[in-house]
């Protein structure tokens, strides 16, 4: 009965972790579809605009923003900016921002 128990241990698992995927890693969910559809409305939408993307916490929006950044900065012509909110949810959101802003161009 022991060993029986430590076989199924011993099974292989996969376990998934808590962080957006880099563009080129396995995208079992879509996710570079759907960051596809936002680069195409980036390239051909009359400037200025502004997207926004929602949803509820870990449906994969930290994804698709990381696969947009990793495919438009190979691009002439863009500059892509990525600001995470959570990391400074306790600063003021407008300086954390424009420093941010000011870093990064």
């Amino acid at each position: 009965m022991e060993k029986k128990v430590t076989e199924q241990i011993k099974q292989k698992f996969i376990v998934l972790q808590d962080k957006p995927l880099e563009d080129g890693e396995i995208d079992s969910f879509g996710h570079g579809e759907i960051a596809n559809s936002v680069i195409e409305v980036i390239r051909n939408a009359p400037r200025p605009f502004n997207i926004g993307i929602y949803g509820q916490w870990g449906v994969g929006k930290s994804t698709i923003c990381k696969i947009i950044e990793g495919r438009l900065s190979k691009e002439e012509g863009y500059k892509v900016v990525y600001f995470d909110t959570w990391k400074y949810e306790r600063d003021s959101f407008r300086r954390q921002f424009l420093i941010t802003l000011d870093q990064d161009l």
